[in-house]
């Protein structure tokens, strides 16, 4: 479950401000049905994104954010992906 709340200000002719705020709220669990692993991963966890920033029209930007990197599809993938003879690729498992 995700939440956001971003509000902007213009001050002036020139500057404006802008500050948001994401929560992010995940409860995850794989299961194994069949493969080496036994275990069933589970992930819950609460976090904040902040972000700011603040513009000057001609002269001026500044920003700040907070983000979360996921891996794509490919790198979890446990299958082996057999792209010709001489490729195949196997995601990593975490």
């Amino acid at each position: 479950m995700t939440g956001y709340l971003q509000m902007g200000q213009k001050w002036s002719e020139r500057f404006s401000t802008e500050a948001g705020l994401r929560l992010e709220l995940t409860d995850t669990e794989a299961r194994y049905i069949a493969g080496i692993r036994n275990s069933t991963p589970v992930r819950n966890y609460e976090q904040l994104f902040p972000t700011f920033s603040a513009k000057d029209k001609h002269t001026l930007t500044f920003q700040y954010r907070r983000r979360i990197v996921r891996p794509n599809y490919r790198d979890l993938n446990p299958f082996t992906e057999v792209n010709d003879r001489y490729l195949q690729e196997r995601g990593t498992q975490l």
